[in-house]
């Protein structure tokens, strides 16, 4: 017994090294972000009007196209962070003229699904070729 009883002051050095030199060299640092990584991005035109998707969902860069004389057009990539809950959704795009006053018909809720880890695009076409801008509204399906 007594050629062990070094064993725990030794190991209780390592331990306490190992976590000291993660703490100072890279564990402390985050992973550099893809460019297809999901990540929230602070855009006023992405609305998210409940708790849980706002804290499932993640969006990346819209993709818009706006080619003069053609219907503004919108696409807009998500992915559900989570890694066991589906997340079932309901999304619309509203359209906007140069002036900001919203262009009539707005486009009906669409329904979407996201399973877990899920990426996906809400899609949108204005009606009008004189929209300039446009907002998403996403919700829990009803």
């Amino acid at each position: 017994m007594s050629r062990f009883r070094h064993v725990r002051p030794v190991a209780a050095f390592a331990l306490t090294a190992a976590a000291a030199a993660c703490t100072l060299s890279a564990c402390e640092s985050t992973p550099p972000v893809a460019a297809n990584d999901p990540v929230t991005i602070a855009d006023p035109r992405l609305s998210v009007l409940d708790a849980v998707g706002q804290s499932l969902l993640r969006f990346q860069a819209p993709v818009v196209v706006d080619r003069p004389g053609q219907p503004l057009q919108v696409q807009v990539p998500v992915t559900n962070v989570s890694g066991r809950d589906t997340y079932y959704a309901d999304y619309r795009f509203i359209f906007f003229d140069a002036d900001g006053l919203q262009l009539e018909p707005v486009q009906g809720w669409e329904f979407l699904n996201f399973d877990p880890g899920q990426s996906r695009r809400m899609i949108g076409a204005a009606v009008h070729p004189t929209a300039r801008s446009w907002r998403l509204e996403v919700r829990r399906a009803r």
